[in-house]
């Protein structure tokens, strides 16, 4: 082996120093700098992959340290509506509750009849020569009581009576003193007949919203 390397020239030895100075350069790649280059980009995204997952952690021990005082004021806020809204009731209470009140007002009722709850409280279902609600349920109250998983529905009642203007003003004012969460959508009226062999009264529609929480 010496004689061989003996019998190089100057330049060739020297080339044979670079070679495997270059062979040493890539082993030292491959069996030291690139493994420890590959363990680190795994290291760096497992490191990644840990402060996420802590970040959502703490979100969550944040969340759960929170909830209490969340459950608290999601609780006030639902007394608070229930305090301004009737809870969901049933037609034959609504209709007891309005033919109690046509009745103290002297009225006649003629007819009474109650739509299905609509979720849509900012509707209005006005009749002809309406007038606008005094009480009604505002967007306010409607994601106040979404944050608390419940929801503002409404009725609609439909009553025709017979009777005074005078009476219907007294109706209309009962109704407004004696519930919380009534208002009138709409009127219409109807004169009495001429006739003089019919003796009749004057006829009005009333159309009232019944704004409602529903759990």
């Amino acid at each position: 082996m010496k004689e061989v390397y003996s019998a190089l020239s100057k330049r060739e030895k020297q080339l044979l120093y670079i070679l495997l100075v270059f062979l040493l350069v890539m082993a030292g790649w491959f069996f030291a700098i690139k493994p420890s280059l590959e363990n680190y980009r795994k290291q760096k995204n497992l490191l990644s992959q840990k402060e996420t997952t802590l970040a959502e952690l703490k979100s969550q021990l944040t969340q759960y340290q929170n909830a209490p005082s969340q459950l608290a004021a999601q609780t006030q806020t639902y007394k608070s509506l229930t305090k301004k809204y009737y809870k969901v009731l049933k037609n034959e209470k609504i209709s007891e509750m309005f033919t109690d009140e046509i009745k103290s007002a002297n009225l006649t009722p003629t007819n009474l009849t109650i739509s299905d709850a609509q979720d849509d409280v900012s509707s209005s279902n006005n009749t002809s020569n309406s007038s606008s609600s005094s009480s009604s349920a505002t967007s306010t109250d409607t994601q106040a009581a979404s944050s608390t998983n419940a929801k503002l529905v409404t009725k609609y009642v439909d009553v025709t009576v017979n009777g005074k203007i005078d009476q219907v003003s007294d109706l209309l004012q009962n109704i407004e003193g004696d519930t919380k969460s009534v208002g009138v959508t709409g009127l219409s009226y109807t004169p009495a007949s001429t006739s003089s062999d019919t003796k009749s009264e004057d006829s009005f529609t009333i159309q009232f919203a019944v704004y409602m929480i529903k759990k």
